[in-house]
């Protein structure tokens, strides 16, 4: 059997090489940060579990949860009452306008009396104070 490259490995050799290299090295840093993580953790007496702890905070937190959904609820339902009322007295006064007559006579425009009728009346009144024959310019002219 001949060696190729004078006997030496070539560039596949090394680079399975480096490969093994690298998994030995994770390997061992991962067997290292398993041992640390063991040897780091507090002693428990038999039969205890310290898994209740976070149970009982999200317990606590979905019970927090609850209630302010649960008022929530209370004020939103206040609310839609509040709204059902408003609706029902739109309702009667609606069917109430409805329910006017609506052949009832429209009301007469006021007769804007002329000049000549306030004058008059200026003049029948005990203390004029324009004296009968003395009008403004042209204003008894126009009898």
């Amino acid at each position: 059997m001949t060696y190729r490259h004078n006997g030496g490995i070539g560039g596949w050799g090394w680079f399975g090489m480096s490969l093994g290299m690298l998994l030995f090295t994770a390997l061992l840093v991962a067997g290292g940060v398993l041992l640390f993580r063991a040897l780091d953790r507090p002693q428990r007496p038999a039969g205890f579990a310290d898994r209740s702890r976070p149970i009982d905070v999200r317990e606590r937190t979905l019970s927090d949860e609850a209630g302010q959904t649960r008022a929530r609820i209370g004020e939103l339902t206040a609310h839609l009452h509040e709204l059902d009322e408003e609706t029902d007295k739109m309702r009667i006064t609606r069917n109430t306008l409805l329910g006017l007559p609506t052949d009832r006579p429209s009301p007469k425009q006021p007769r804007i009396p002329s000049h000549r009728t306030i004058r008059s009346a200026i003049r029948s009144w005990p203390s004029s104070p324009i004296p009968a024959g003395q009008c403004g310019p042209g204003a008894c002219a126009r009898r």
